[in-house]
């Protein structure tokens, strides 16, 4: 069983991000076939639209004179106390998740405005906190480790389906301007909610919110009549949602929840000390000490090392010698109980596998992607050994952390290809009604890199049809909306 920390960062990322995570063998496939591969694709057809005058006509992040001070935290928490729970809610929001899949002609108007309006009041609370200055979420992380309670992010995500249908609704009768204020909303409530947060849950709630309201963007691009919104786009934060403060904490969770982890090295310990740091640990498997097996009935990492004796005394000598290595006195060593010492290595063995994974994420993704991907490789081997110290038990505290890292870069990839359609809208004002024949040719406006790969989008004209295209690693390209492609054409 994976630790609990995993568990709810894989919750958040099936549920929240709306996408499977689990590709299987049929990844293995797609290396060799192209074919199987699943962009998701957009069709648009665009309308010529010129920069706006002057370029910041339009925002879609809250201007600073629009914002008061204070912390956003409560309003959220108020508006997310007016969403209604339970089995019939869930049903709900997911029949708006459908909503906002489907054409907008076919959207079952009335009941969506009814279903708005009985939201008004949370939707209202929203709005005021999306203009606080900041958003200091009180999560007790730092004493309570992963059994910090971060119920107040789950109404977030369906506040922010029933903006993305405000929005729908306002763009397909042509109120632009309401939108627009809506959207602003909506990115900022992901800054807030993902970005002031200390956990990487939140950074990936945040994520899935801002990518919501970038596809709502699509309509707009896709709406006759719609404002060019390049310069708003170029003028959201970047990046919108910085992962690595989430990181840093998910670092130490472990010294959160054991802070005794800090003494292991300073002190010797007694057989009760190092037992109980041992017992608080077990909690990453979701374990009961009595029972000492996982959910899946298989032998927990403290059968596997501390629950034999035999095995401890096997893992002592490297153990050992690892602290000697360190410069660790024999008569230090010497008067520390055995489980001690081979804690002290298997937890040392854990932060050097955790750094090996996380020192990636200062990197931009198209750096640091295929060494994330060969680390974790190189982990599973480890996990999957049999033998010790090869495989080191302590090492399944750590959470795959390589699908997080592309769900951020995802999301401002999101924001820089709609960058890329606005100049060809603004290209196409200027030139007749013309797609331009590739991007190096549009010289109104600078054009973004692809931020998961590092390099142009991939754009190219087939006759009256342009295409714009980003694609995931091979190893992701099964899972919708991992990779994109945008089907152009230009409305006469």
């Amino acid at each position: 069983m994976r630790n609990r920390a995993l568990f709810v960062c894989m919750f958040v990322i099936i549920d929240i991000v709306f996408v499977n995570s689990g590709l299987g063998q049929e990844t293995k496939s797609a290396d060799k076939d192209e074919s199987l591969a699943k962009p998701r694709l957009v069709e648009l057809s665009l309308q010529p639209a010129k920069e706006p005058v002057p370029a910041l006509k339009y925002l879609l992040f809250p201007d600073p004179i629009d914002q008061t001070p204070g912390n956003a935290e409560p309003l959220f928490s108020i508006a997310g106390d007016m969403m209604n729970q339970g089995e019939e809610a869930r049903k709900t929001f997911d029949k708006i998740h459908d909503w906002l899949e489907m054409p907008v002609e076919e959207l079952p108007r009335e009941e969506a405005q009814k279903l708005l309006k009985t939201y008004k009041n949370a939707l209202r609370y929203a709005k005021l906190a999306s203009r606080r200055e900041c958003c200091q979420w009180d999560f007790s992380i730092r004493t309570e480790g992963i059994n910090a309670l971060l119920s107040p992010l789950a109404p977030q995500r369906n506040i922010a389906r029933l903006l993305a249908l405000q929005i729908r609704l306002d763009i397909s009768e042509g109120r632009f301007v309401e939108a627009l204020e809506k959207l602003q909303t909506g990115y900022a409530m992901a800054r807030h909610v993902g970005g002031d947060g200390p956990t990487l849950i939140q950074n990936l709630v945040g994520v899935a919110i801002a990518d919501l309201m970038s596809k709502q963007l699509e309509y707009w691009i896709d709406t006759p009549g719609s404002p060019n919104l390049y310069w708003a786009l170029a003028d959201i934060p970047s990046p919108l949602i910085d992962a690595r403060e989430g990181l840093r904490f998910e670092r130490l969770v472990p010294y959160c929840d054991c802070p005794q982890l800090w003494d292991m090295k300073k002190r010797v310990m007694t057989e009760e000390e190092v037992d109980n740091i041992i017992n608080v640990l077990m909690k990453y498997n979701v374990l009961s000490p009595k029972e000492g097996k996982s959910e899946e009935g298989g032998p927990s990492w403290v059968d596997k090392l501390f629950a034999d004796e035999k095995q401890v005394k096997k893992a002592f000598g490297k153990s050992k010698q690892y602290l000697s290595s360190q410069g660790f006195a024999s008569k230090f060593i010497e008067a520390m109980p055995v489980k001690q010492v081979v804690l002290i290595y298997s937890f040392d063995r854990y932060l050097y596998w955790r750094d090996e994974m996380f020192k990636w994420f200062g990197l931009p993704y198209y750096q640091a992607c295929k060494r994330l991907e060969y680390v974790e490789e190189q982990l599973g081997k480890a996990r999957a050994s049999e033998s010790w110290p090869e495989s080191i038990p302590i090492i399944d505290l750590l959470p795959s952390i390589t699908r997080a890292r592309f769900y951020t870069v995802r999301m401002s990839r999101g924001i820089a290809a709609l960058r890329c359609l606005e100049a060809i809208r603004i290209y196409a004002s200027a030139n007749d009604g013309k797609l331009p024949g590739s991007l190096d040719i549009i010289t109104q406006v600078p054009i973004p890199i692809d931020p998961v790969t590092g390099k142009p989008f991939i754009y190219r004209v087939e006759g009256a049809t342009a295409f714009l295209e980003s694609w995931a690693p091979k190893e992701m390209w099964l899972v919708k909306d991992h990779s994109v492609k945008y089907q152009l054409t230009i409305k006469k």
